[in-house]
């Protein structure tokens, strides 16, 4: 082949390429960002984190939509029932008492309700039976009743009637079966479950008979003066025995107890099976409908005499019976009042009375109380066990007998702790310090504000003792005779700090200083200044202090006079320390040098 041809062909494939890599250019420019974009979503339906924040956030707008377009909240009801039942169930597993605590303020209020109602119905029913019963009237229904065979309560009962829910029933409409069954309590009790299939038999037989409709239903059902009302709910039939001649309101409230009871019981009603007992908790709303209305009567005369001659009869034993009443719950409320005695129990009998509780060793004698109340002393018979009471009035007398403060010292409860404050003896400081407090109430001991006396005493002593100058004549070294009757009363308050010292756990060293004028050489003032000093511990020692703890020094001539304009001087100095006394040898010992 020609050499010339191959470039030829190499030219001819080479445009070949140039459209795939247009193409692609031209597929990335239309179609570029819509595939970014499916790619973005793509990659928000594989994140499930980032997909479950997006619908937390749209979640509560599709719920408020949802309540909107459907109008009865049947749909959405349906969807968030079970889940709601069974967080509810959980957390009555879970914690049983929080659930009831929250239900009490419901529940209390009702069942106080019913209890009220109960009782007005009895009271009103004695009262008409009793009005009744000594009136003419009353003897022609005694005799009505006699002829018939009735109870007389029954014949007033006819006689003042209005109308009366005797009986009431609460049937599964599909099924026929009997759910709830409520009677008066004075009613005789028929087979519920049988009425309960007879109500539905006749229905049905009603319906096939006339041709009705489905939706068509029997309502009331009229037996001389006994009428049964039947309400049809969805899922529920409420039929109600009622006697007399009710307002067309008791309908009313016949179907206002049948819609709530669709209402709590949605969920049981939903999965019912042929169990009843889920349904109990709607038994109190049902007896409800057991309600009665009589004819208003002007009570008689002949009552309130009868009334009137029983209350005077009664009167004496009655009266004497609610003094002593009286009587013995002042006492208890008294003992109760009481500091330190806690009443467990209190029974009162026809003769009897007993009263067990604790009572503190040092409160009040729950005897000592009997005849404040007008009781015998013999009137109760009382157990009591022994314990510590925390009032703090208790504690503190408590605390007063453990610790048996002098005069001059307070004792006062602060929050459980016991603050001590005045001024004691050293002995008894000594013996609060070194004594460990387990008193009941007592938390802490404070004790910051206590004044040893003897301390102080012993600062008055040192006082003035360093206070005292002892004066010498011009080159003497012996004091005059006033000068020595100040040392023999100094020597006298040395030996009362001295027996002080041991009781405050000080020991005292004293220090004697001799001092001359600068009249003569050094050597004649430290000489002379030394011999006054030794003079001065002489007449101390003789006077019984140990000479142990004195020590004497000669200053020399004075660098200045006392207060008095002496340079000729004795100076005493006292120096206490933490130690076993003032009296211990050893301490100190007397000094020839010339001090400092």
């Amino acid at each position: 082949m020609p050499s010339g041809v191959k470039p030829a062909r190499a030219t001819a494939r080479e445009p070949a390429r140039e459209p795939t890599r247009e193409i692609d250019r031209l597929r990335r420019l239309i179609l570029g960002r819509e595939q970014d974009e499916l790619r973005g979503v793509t990659a928000r339906l594989d994140d499930p984190e980032r997909r479950a924040g997006e619908i937390a956030r749209v979640l509560p707008e599709a719920l408020a939509q949802s309540a909107q377009s459907d109008r009865t909240g049947s749909r959405l009801g349906a969807a968030l029932a079970p889940t709601v039942q069974e967080l509810v169930d959980e957390a009555f597993q879970r914690d049983r008492e929080g659930l009831v605590n929250s239900l009490y303020p419901i529940m209390g209020p009702a069942i106080r309700k019913a209890i009220a109602e109960a009782i007005r119905r009895m009271l009103q029913g004695l009262n008409q039976a009793l009005e009744k019963s000594v009136s003419v009237q009353g003897v022609l229904w005694r005799i009505e009743a006699a002829r018939t065979g009735r109870p007389f309560a029954e014949i007033v009962l006819l006689h003042n009637l209005i109308y009366r829910v005797e009986q009431v029933f609460l049937i599964h409409r599909e099924s026929g079966v009997l759910l709830l069954h409520g009677v008066g309590a004075s009613e005789v009790v028929q087979d519920a479950d049988m009425v309960s299939a007879m109500l539905t038999a006749i229905q049905d037989f009603i319906r096939d008979s006339f041709q009705s409709s489905g939706d068509d239903t029997l309502d009331t059902i009229q037996m001389g003066d006994v009428t049964l009302y039947i309400e049809q709910g969805p899922a529920l039939v409420l039929a109600a025995v009622v006697r007399g001649s009710a307002p067309a309101s008791l309908r009313d409230v016949f179907q206002s107890v049948l819609e709530r009871i669709h209402l709590e019981q949605a969920s049981a009603i939903a999965k019912f099976s042929g169990d009843t007992d889920p349904f109990e908790p709607s038994r109190p709303l049902l007896e409800s409908c057991l309600e009665a209305r009589f004819k208003k009567k002007r009570t008689s005369p002949v009552l309130w005499i009868v009334a009137a001659l029983l209350l005077a009869g009664a009167g004496m034993w009655g009266y004497r019976a609610v003094l002593d009443h009286v009587h013995w719950r002042r006492y208890l409320d008294a003992l109760s009042a009481q500091p330190g005695i806690v009443v467990a129990s209190a029974e009162s009998g026809f003769r009897t009375r007993r009263v067990v509780g604790f009572r503190d060793p040092l409160a009040a004698d729950p005897r000592a109380l009997l005849a404040d109340h007008g009781l015998p002393a013999d009137a109760v018979d009382a157990a009591w066990e022994p314990y510590f009471a925390l009032d703090p009035v208790l504690v503190l007398e408590r605390a007063q007998h453990h610790l048996q403060p002098p005069a001059g010292v307070q004792l006062r409860l602060d929050g459980g702790v016991l603050r001590i404050e005045g001024t004691a003896p050293g002995a008894w400081c000594a013996r609060l310090t070194g004594r460990t407090i387990t008193l009941p109430g007592v938390l802490e001991l404070d004790a910051t504000r206590l004044v040893n006396s003897d301390q102080l005493q012993f600062r008055r002593l040192k006082q003035e003792v360093e206070g005292l100058r002892f004066s010498f004549e011009k080159g003497q070294s012996v004091l005059s005779a006033s000068e020595r009757a100040r040392l023999l009363d100094a020597a006298e308050r040395i030996d009362a700090l001295l027996a002080l010292a041991p009781r405050i756990g000080r020991t005292v060293v004293i220090h004697i200083s001799g001092y001359a004028d600068p009249s003569g050489t050094s050597e004649q003032n430290l000489n002379i200044s030394r011999e006054r000093a030794d003079h001065v511990r002489t007449i101390l020692a003789g006077h019984g202090i140990p000479p142990s703890i004195m020590t004497v020094r000669g200053k020399g001539a004075a660098a200045a006079a006392d207060d008095g304009g002496h340079h000729r001087r004795v100076e005493i100095e006292i120096d206490d320390r933490p130690g076993i006394g003032g009296r211990a040898h050893g301490i100190g010992k007397a000094e020839g040098t010339d001090g400092d």
